[in-house]
């Protein structure tokens, strides 16, 4: 009994002194990496600033130029009839002359 808590005393001495020295490496390598990252953060800031600014020179959206929505309409040819579906107009024109319905053959 007394054998195996020295194997599991040194055994968990081991792996402390391991994850001691691992951790200890790992903090140095890291800086680098930081500082990359700072570099890419300063890039995208003078990006950003770039787009802001040319944002800025860009015209806005009420300078457009827009057609007139009042148009006079003119007037209908003899025979046509104008009416609307939903909203929007549409014109029925005669074919022949004489015709009363659509059905009718013509002679």
């Amino acid at each position: 009994m007394r054998a195996r808590s020295v194997w599991a005393l040194t055994l968990g001495a081991v792996a402390f002194i391991v994850a001691v020295s691992a951790g200890g490496q790992a903090g140095p390598s890291a800086a680098p990496d930081t500082a990359d990252l700072r570099q890419q953060i300063a890039a995208l800031e003078r990006r950003v600033g770039v787009l802001e600014e040319r944002l800025r020179r860009q015209p806005a959206a009420g300078s457009l130029v827009t057609p007139p929505t009042s148009l006079q309409t003119p007037a209908l040819p003899k025979g046509w009839q104008q009416r609307d579906f939903n909203g929007m107009p549409y014109y029925l024109a005669p074919v022949q002359e004489g015709l009363t319905r659509a059905t009718e053959p013509a002679r």
